[in-house]
C-alpha cells in the first residue's frame, strides 16, 4: 500500500514540526507502521511510545515528542490490523503477534 494511502487511513493530513525539522504528513505513516512492526517483535501487550525506532535528524527529545504524537495512531493501526474489516495491510508479523 502506498504511504499516501496509509497516511490517509491513519488520518495523517498535516505536516508536523519537530524542532527544526518539518515532517511531511505522508512521511509520518512510515514511523507509525514501524511502531506497529516493532511492537509485533516485542512481548509487550500494547503499542507504546518506546516502539518508535530511530528517526534521522531527531535528537532524543524530538524522537520522544514524535512518539507521543504518533502513539494514538499506532494503536489505532494495530486495532485496524486486528479487525476482520480492517483496511491496513495484514502481514505475517501481525499474525504471529496475535
Amino acid at each position: 500500500m502506498p504511504l499516501k494511502r496509509t497516511a490517509q487511513l491513519l488520518g495523517l493530513d498535516r505536516d508536523l514540526a519537530v524542532g527544526k525539522r518539518r515532517l511531511r504528513a505522508t512521511a509520518l505513516a512510515r514511523p507509525v507502521m514501524e511502531m506497529v512492526r516493532r511492537f509485533c517483535y516485542s512481548t509487550d501487550e500494547q503499542v507504546a511510545a518506546l516502539h518508535l525506532g530511530p528517526v534521522n535528524g531527531l535528537d532524543d527529545q524530538g524522537a520522544q515528542y514524535l512518539a507521543e504524537v504518533l502513539l494514538k495512531r499506532a494503536r489505532w493501526a494495530w486495532e485496524d490490523i486486528c479487525s476482520p474489516a480492517g483496511r491496513l495491510p495484514f502481514q505475517h508479523d501481525h499474525y504471529l503477534k496475535m
